[in-house]
């Protein structure tokens, strides 16, 4: 017989440790195995049995885990969505940090744009490039 447990979502800011833990209230002889949905689990992450470790957690780190459970008369899925929060996309200006595309023709589209990004200094020198940039 095959169960599912609800989905836990967990969020772990970048570069901190999380350990998520599969509780499923089974009883007996406890099989353990841990699938990262889409991919591998990385070598560099511990897994004890019940038990997955991550040390200092990236944007790559950041999924669907899935741990297997099963014993001589049932099994089940627990699935913990990990989400890395705090992480900074970083562009440098070398060469350059864009990319110029000819426009489309005929071509009339809608955008909506939400940019993150943390300044360098701590006297938010970026602020003061935008303000100049668009005139504020």
């Amino acid at each position: 017989m095959q169960n599912s447990a609800p989905r836990e979502t967990r969020a772990a800011p970048f570069g901190t440790t999380v350990t998520m833990d599969c509780q499923t209230g089974l009883d007996g002889p406890i099989e353990y195995t841990w699938n990262k949905h889409g991919g591998v689990i990385p070598s560099y992450i511990d897994v004890n049995g019940p038990t997955l470790s991550i040390s200092y957690v990236t944007a790559e780190d950041a999924g669907t885990y899935i741990c297997s459970v099963k014993n001589p008369y049932t099994s089940t899925d627990v699935t913990t969505v990990l989400v890395i929060t705090g992480v900074v996309p970083y562009f440098t200006q070398t060469p350059s940090s864009y990319m110029a595309f000819s426009t489309l023709p005929d071509a009339y589209l809608k955008f909506d744009i939400e940019v993150s990004f943390k300044p360098e200094d701590k006297n938010g020198k970026i602020l003061k490039y935008l303000r100049l940039l668009f005139h504020c």
